[in-house]
């Protein structure tokens, strides 16, 4: 682990015509020491000859560029291929179509580090939602809540977890708590899985500036589907993630992670009943009812409306917009 040196995995598929805002964001910063993987998730485009083509204006600035392909296996499992070889004491992971938006966006988060104590694990810092052609500002993303012990927030999806490059991580705790550097692949968001586990252990400081720009295409058909069998999935997805990142907190103690599988159970059958109703399914509605009503959950009609708007709502909103994110 090199003292100073930030690393930063991006995941990448069929992003030639975009990964270049991202790559010309991290040449324009004014900190010194960067090295980037760029794993290619099995692109059909142009994504590996873009790439390829900054190499060396990012040798000439004193950075390092790597280029790997895998075949197409998601994004949970390209931040895998690369983590083994990150050498860097931070860690942070854009999607390649977002982009830094200023030059001191890094030497920020860093010289923050530089004034926390090793109980602080994590940075996040805030972001302007752009739209993808234009750039024009759509909104900004700014956290509901500044304190440092937030994994509640996170794990109820209260406060935003799901964009990726807008949080850097110490690699000491990284390394401390998720194992031989390997998060949980599955083929959905890699958020989860890289920040329950550190949010648990480890403080996060807030940063109350607009450090990076999150791209979203507006009117696409990705974002404008809507299918009760892939809300399903997305929600089986879900909550297998949930499950086994939670069940892999070596420092949970055992009532605290039934609690947490408990409260998973009821996020993810409540919006499956949430999504049922909506699309006229009475039959599977019925059986998450019943599933609910296993777990201990109050079945009146008044309860079931109740229980989405507690427990699914600000969970079906988050995660709304990271399966959308990945749809693109």
């Amino acid at each position: 682990m090199k003292k100073g040196l930030v690393s930063i995995i991006t995941p990448c598929f069929n992003g030639g015509m975009l990964i270049h805002r991202l790559l010309d964001s991290i040449l324009k910063q004014d900190y010194s020491m960067i090295e980037m993987y760029v794993v290619d998730d099995g692109s059909k485009d142009n994504t590996r000859s873009v790439i390829e083509s900054y190499i060396d204006r990012f040798a000439d600035k004193g950075y390092v560029l790597n280029y790997i392909y895998q075949d197409n296996a998601g994004q949970a499992a390209a931040i895998n291929k690369a983590l083994p070889l990150v050498d860097g004491e931070y860690l942070v992971w854009p999607d390649a179509d977002d982009f830094f938006s200023c030059d001191y966006a890094i030497s920020e988060m860093v010289q923050t580090f530089n004034k926390l104590d090793d109980s602080y694990g994590v940075i996040r810092y805030e972001a302007k939602i752009v739209e993808e052609k234009t750039l024009n500002v759509i909104t900004e993303q700014k956290y509901r809540v500044n304190k440092e012990h937030i994994f509640e927030e996170y794990f109820t999806g209260k406060e935003s977890i799901a964009v990726a490059g807008t949080h850097i991580v110490r690699m000491k705790a990284f390394d401390d708590v998720i194992s031989n550097r390997k998060i949980y692949d599955k083929r959905y968001p890699q958020n989860f899985q890289l920040l329950l586990p550190l949010s648990y252990s480890y403080k996060i400081y807030t940063l109350e500036k607009t450090l990076f720009k999150i791209v979203v295409r507006l009117n696409s058909h990705s974002h404008s589907a809507d299918n009760y069998e892939k809300h399903f999935e997305d929600f089986e997805g879900y909550q297998e993630i949930l499950n086994n990142t939670i069940s892999a907190i070596k420092a949970m103690p055992v009532q605290v992670r039934e609690r947490c599988l408990r409260l998973s159970s009821i996020y993810c059958y409540t919006g499956k009943l949430y999504y049922a109703l909506k699309f006229g399914k009475a039959k599977d509605a019925k059986a998450f009812a019943k599933e609910l009503k296993e777990i201990g959950v109050e079945q009146t009609t008044a309860g079931k409306i109740r229980l989405i708007l507690v427990y699914s709502l600000p969970l079906l909103n988050l995660f709304d917009r990271i399966v959308n994110k990945l749809r693109k």
